[in-house]
């Protein structure tokens, strides 16, 4: 690929990761939001209904973005070794970031609704 390929593939996969990133925080704050909201009313068959679907749609959100980020590192990389004087934004790190921010948002998430549905008073 040319320089013009690479950098139109990185921003296009970047803006895949965006937007599974935009569904991320849209099934969080429906699910917060329904914890505030009625968690406290919920069966425990209902619970685990809402809870296992918002566990996987945050994983498929989860897969979408890394998937994305995970390619547009790969492009980046090469970018880099066209331009070793330029700086490029996907490191390594910015993977395990990634990684303890997703899931302790998730396991964050799953205890808000714990706290709705077992008060202290």
């Amino acid at each position: 690929m040319n320089e013009a390929e690479l950098i139109e593939a990185t921003t296009s996969y970047m803006a895949n990761a965006q937007s599974a990133g935009t569904n991320l925080v849209t099934f969080l704050f429906a699910y917060i939001t329904a914890a505030y909201l009625v968690g406290d009313k919920l069966t425990r068959v209902q619970l685990w209904i809402v809870s296992v679907l918002y566990t996987c749609s945050m994983c498929m959100s989860f897969v979408g973005i890394y998937g994305n980020m995970a390619r547009a590192r790969d492009y980046s990389h090469q970018l880099h070794e066209l331009h070793p004087e330029r700086t490029y934004f996907m490191g390594d790190g910015n993977f395990w970031f990634f990684i303890i921010v997703s899931f302790s948002i998730l396991a964050a998430s799953h205890y808000f609704m714990w706290s709705v549905r077992h008060p202290k008073t």
